[in-house]
């Protein structure tokens, strides 16, 4: 059987072309990547061509041409099937600009490959894109996170990062976090006191102060409110800013240590007890949902990420990270209360610049619904409506079992009525579009 010949465009999205060659060559098939001067400069085909040897493809070369210029393409294309006409020719469309990509019609009948973004597929047009062609299901499944590193010249920084489902993944420790639900409430309790008193521990206006103590409801601290009202009544009306801000300062150091003493730090870590929940969460929702588990390759646990050398430093550190069978990342980033919008539009961008423009982030945070009288339940809610105004994002509700789907706040004298899906929904959400079988 005559060998393949796989023809690339360079491109610094270079998986696209990777998957595809990856699903359909043989070790004996030869892939040449045709570049441009800046392909060449970039060294774009250096680390796809690395990842293909490590999977047993060794003919492989690089053809520089002159410039960008469309025609130059199409002269390189016709020269190389003329250089093998023994060998079937094979085009892979994901790579170089639109019209780069156009040069390869000069023969209608060029087979084509081309990798799909959603779902985790690819098309394959044996007789020239002019006739029908076929959706295929990705079957080798053999890329995977280092992979998809590699090709864009990263590499995974830490050696404690847990493959958590997969070909070879680490068993999950069992965490109580969202399945206790009485310890969880708490936890949460003991967090949101503690938090309160390093707010009154910083030197913030008056008004914030007695917010935070108002939003706090524990009876513990109706007597620190009315002690606070007693301080207020006592500061000086007028003369020297220096002693307002003097009684004011002690009116904010007795608040503290008075709220100290009933809100000792709390004994479990809320952000690494939630992580480890969303997790096992996750790896669970993907055990029991097959069809939906087809399109992951593997789910990663505390990965941090960086160029590739000793010295280069972190990009990006992940808390729970989706590698779907075509490639693309998605994020599920943990939060238990809050995160600031910059925070996580850098965390998006560093997620694409490490792997492909097609990665994804979803924000994952408790809402517990049964509880919307808890002080720390309006903090819950309002990060939620905030990310999902966030047009980058999706919101992934973490939540008990057989907790209501709908709750009611208030808002301008009158009740509103809010949703929130269970888990096991929102990720079967986020995951559809990639499904190949939908």
């Amino acid at each position: 059987m005559p060998p393949n010949l796989f023809i690339a465009l360079s491109t610094g999205q270079n998986i696209a072309n990777v998957l595809p060659i990856l699903e359909r060559a043989q070790p004996h098939d030869r892939i040449v990547w045709l570049e441009s001067p800046l392909a060449t400069k970039s060294h774009w085909s250096q680390a796809a061509m690395a990842v293909l040897r490590q999977h047993g493809f060794n003919h492989q070369e690089q053809k520089t041409l002159a410039s960008e210029e469309v025609s130059l393409f199409a002269a390189a294309i016709r020269q190389l099937l003329l250089d093998y006409p023994s060998d079937t020719p094979i085009f892979v469309a994901n790579g170089g600009t639109k019209l780069q990509a156009i040069a390869a019609y000069i023969r209608p009948d060029l087979p084509v490959l081309y990798s799909l973004d959603r779902p985790s597929a690819y098309e394959w047009y044996p007789h020239g894109i002019l006739q029908a062609g076929t959706r295929l299901i990705y079957q080798q499944h053999t890329l995977d996170l280092d992979d998809i590193l590699q090709l864009r010249g990263m590499e995974r920084k830490n050696t404690d990062a847990t493959c958590i489902w997969g070909k070879q993944p680490e068993l999950l420790k069992p965490t109580w976090y969202g399945q206790h639900i009485p310890d969880t409430i708490s936890l949460h309790d003991e967090h949101h006191a503690f938090g309160l008193q390093r707010v009154l521990s910083n030197p913030l206006p008056g008004d914030v102060l007695w917010k935070a103590v108002q939003q706090h409801q524990q009876p513990a601290l109706a007597a620190l409110r009315n002690q606070l009202r007693t301080w207020a009544s006592r500061l000086p009306s007028d003369g020297l800013l220096q002693n307002i801000a003097l009684s004011s300062r002690k009116m904010f150091d007795n608040a503290a240590y008075a709220l100290q003493q009933q809100s000792p730090p709390p004994q479990h870590s809320l952000g690494s007890l939630f992580e480890q929940a969303v997790a096992q969460r996750t790896c669970q929702c993907l055990d029991d949902n097959p069809p939906l588990a087809a399109s992951v390759q593997s789910v990663w646990l505390n990965t941090q990420i960086g160029k590739v050398g000793k010295e280069q430093p972190v990009v990006i550190e992940t808390d729970i990270l989706l590698v779907l069978k075509n490639g693309v990342l998605i994020h599920l980033e943990c939060k238990s209360h809050k995160a600031d919008n910059k925070d996580l539009d850098a965390r998006l961008l560093n997620l694409q610049n490490v792997s492909s423009l097609q990665a994804r982030m979803t924000i994952c945070s408790p809402c517990y619904t049964a509880y919307t009288d808890k002080p720390w339940f309006r903090t819950q809610h309002e990060f939620k409506t905030r990310v999902e105004s966030l047009n980058a994002f999706t919101w992934l509700a973490f939540d008990f079992e057989a907790q209501p789907e709908h709750y009611n706040l208030p808002d301008d004298n009158q009740q509103i009525q809010y949703t929130c899906s269970r888990f096991e929904y929102g990720l079967e959400k986020l995951l559809k579009p990639f499904m190949a079988q939908q």
